[in-house]
């Protein structure tokens, strides 16, 4: 799969070479993003490609490109970009399509946007200045001389979204407070830890499955967040099912109170559904994923879009759920938020990685003891 993100422009050309640092611990997971500049006595002698053996443009470079050039906007520079100011910042509007491309996003429909266009800011106050300066802290103590601790940086940043939430109420679930807004430099920091977290996953995932030769009972394939939403947009068709449910129970109760044949008995049926009711709701509530789509629905009970899925069907209300939480995530601070600590877990996830072990290769072919890693390199697309 080849992206347009390397590309800034008519004209506009540059190219970025860096590895991926394999981690010798109980977790075999990435422990840092090392930029090289490339043509190199070092990058040659890693075997990375020149100038005439270019590699194509993937979203794993796409990612590391944009947290190397976030980083740089930041003063926190690990490599030399060698490009413009002006550039610079038709690079960082690109990372909008970023966002969408890691969680699949390809169109949002006109309800839909209009929810996440429709918000009113949420002041933040000093939960964001104590989030700027964390954020900033973890960015400058993790990025050192060409290189990014991922272990650290993951530390760090996991640290500073745990106060900020405890600031702001408790911790944030999909689709919610989708009118939490960033200033713009601390929206950046959070990209720039997204963009290096992921890439270096998403570089694992790669070197994995041709590692395995694209065996099916062993490939990997980066849906988790698709998934784990689309779950709760089912879950939240069917909680919004019960509630229908819940209401029909509500007339039925109405009418047996006026109905001559359960005079005097009327009571003792109600109170039997009301029991049975409760049940339901209490075995709801124990499965994982349904205090989130209550929360879900809450947040949007009042959006004409969802009004009228629901007159449609239980589908119909997943479809738009699932639609809007794409969304959601891509397009909000909230969703950079979550998606955030979705990879500082997976970073720190054993099985997830044991379950990738084959990414790792020699970082120096025929040395002794040589560290190990994978060696990338970004081209220098024709403007």
């Amino acid at each position: 799969m080849e992206t347009q993100f390397t590309r800034s422009g008519p004209g506009q050309s540059w190219r970025l070479a860096y590895q991926i640092l394999g981690s010798d611990g109980s977790i075999p997971n990435p422990r840092g993003i090392r930029y090289i500049a490339p043509g190199s006595a070092e990058a040659e002698g890693l075997g990375l490609p020149s100038p005439a053996r270019p590699l194509p443009p993937l979203p794993a470079d796409a990612s590391a490109v944009m947290g190397a050039v976030q980083l740089a906007n930041l003063g926190i520079g690990v490599v030399n970009l060698a490009i413009s100011t002006a550039v610079l910042v038709e690079v960082k509007k690109q990372t909008r399509m970023l966002r969408e491309l890691q969680v699949g996003l390809t169109e949002v429909r006109a309800g839909v946007s209009d929810i996440l266009e429709r918000t009113e800011r949420i002041d933040l106050n000093v939960a964001e200045v104590q989030l700027r300066e964390t954020l900033k802290h973890a960015l400058r103590s993790a990025a050192k001389d060409h290189e990014v601790d991922l272990v650290l940086l993951t530390q760090l940043v996991r640290g500073a979204l745990g106060r900020f939430f405890e600031s702001i109420g408790g911790p944030l679930g999909p689709g919610t407070k989708r009118d939490l807004t960033l200033s713009s430099d601390v929206r950046e920091m959070a990209e720039a830890a997204l963009h290096l977290l992921w890439a270096a996953r998403l570089t694992a995932i790669e070197a994995h499955n041709r590692s395995c030769g694209g065996d099916p009972l062993q490939v990997v394939r980066d849906d988790g967040v698709q998934n784990r939403l689309r779950t709760l947009a089912d879950t939240a068709a069917l909680v919004a099912a019960t509630g229908v449910a819940k209401q029909m129970a509500k007339r039925v109760s109405k009418d047996l109170r006026s109905n001559r044949l359960f005079f005097g008995r009327a009571d003792g049926v109600l109170r039997v559904m009301d029991e049975h009711v409760a049940r339901l709701d209490t075995s709801l509530n124990s499965l994982g994923p349904v205090p989130q789509a209550r929360s879900l629905l809450a947040e949007l009970e009042d959006q004409e879009v969802l009004v009228e899925a629901r007159k449609v069907g239980a589908d119909a209300v997943s479809a738009v759920l699932g639609d809007y939480l794409l969304a959601w995530t891509a397009h909000t601070d909230a969703g950079l938020l979550w998606r955030l600590c979705y990879e500082l877990d997976l970073q720190d996830d054993g099985t997830y990685w044991r379950g990738l072990e084959g990414w790792m290769t020699a970082l120096m072919p025929g040395a002794a003891d040589s560290p190990l890693g994978i060696s990338r390199g970004v081209p220098e697309p024709v403007g």
